[in-house]
């Protein structure tokens, strides 16, 4: 993203950008320390924008008829939030239907469908070795099913709660590795450190576990190394969040939770912490 302009935050460039995002122009305005900055996406327009906003500035007569545009703009579209977020998060959007809709149809890990959703079948022994479950998910390979259930687990969740807090963390780490990485990219990070973080998980313990958190913690970690190489170009997640997020991570693996009877797939988001800061170091080099 290249900056156009910072500004105080009271002048109020809504109209502008309105006008700008209905014909097609990809923008992005930053708030921050009583600060806003307008960013565009295309280098080949910044130019331009830049000249446009000193007229909307300059202007008085400009700047009331692109709030009258934007007014009759809102009252022909109505709301049209949901349809804002679908054209700019398309891959966040679709993640967030597929869990709401696995987990509705898998009754929130209680139903019968929920084992379909598993890496294996749901009795494997635990003194299994690393070498016979590995042998285990080999032997699937040869089918379709199999290929599925490596990426499966990601999405059933035992318990509303799960699902409702890990809906909530793609939400907050999502949207903005979209706009960096772009919709295919981020994408391929979720599939990829899904099925890595799964087969972590299956082979430290067995096949009874589920959740999109591996995926979180992937997100996770892939904005934190977002952030210290590119700070400044794009909004991303509030470092307070990233932060509990990384607390929560190092609290879960010092084993405090399990001793307590609460029961985390913490190979799954250490696996996938690691996955998403190196998918986020290969995809992230434009």
């Amino acid at each position: 993203m290249i900056k156009v302009a910072d500004l105080p935050l009271e002048q109020d460039i809504g109209p502008f950008c309105l006008y700008l995002r209905q014909r097609g122009v990809d923008l992005r305005v930053v708030e921050s320390s009583g600060r806003q900055a307008l960013y565009v996406n295309n280098e080949a327009l910044a130019e331009e924008v830049r000249e446009a906003l000193a007229r909307y500035f300059d202007e008085p007569q400009l700047q009331q008829e692109l709030q009258r545009i934007a007014g009759q703009g809102a009252e022909r579209r109505g709301p049209g939030r949901l349809q804002l977020i679908w054209r700019h998060l398309p891959t966040v959007s679709l993640l967030l239907l597929s869990l709401a809709f696995t987990a509705l149809i898998t009754g929130f890990g209680a139903g019968a469908l929920s084992d379909h959703f598993l890496i294996t079948q749901r009795y494997i022994p635990d003194f299994f070795s690393l070498g016979q479950r590995w042998g285990i998910l080999q032997a699937q390979l040869g089918t379709l099913e199999g290929w599925w259930r490596l990426l499966a687990p990601a999405w059933v969740h035992w318990g509303a709660m799960h699902w409702v807090f890990n809906s909530l963390a793609l939400w907050i780490f999502g949207p903005a590795l979209e706009k960096q990485l772009g919709a295919a990219r981020l994408l391929m990070l979720v599939l990829l450190s899904a099925v890595i973080s799964n087969i972590a998980q299956f082979m430290i313990s067995g096949p009874l576990f589920g959740g999109f958190s591996g995926v979180v913690y992937a997100l996770v970690g892939a904005q934190m190394l977002g952030m210290r190489l590119h700070p400044g170009a794009t909004q991303w997640a509030p470092p307070a969040m990233l932060g509990l997020a990384l607390l929560s991570l190092l609290v879960g693996l010092s084993g405090v939770l399990e001793l307590a009877g609460l029961a985390l797939a913490n190979t799954a988001h250490l696996s996938g912490f690691v996955c998403g800061v190196a998918l986020y170091a290969l995809l992230g080099r434009r």
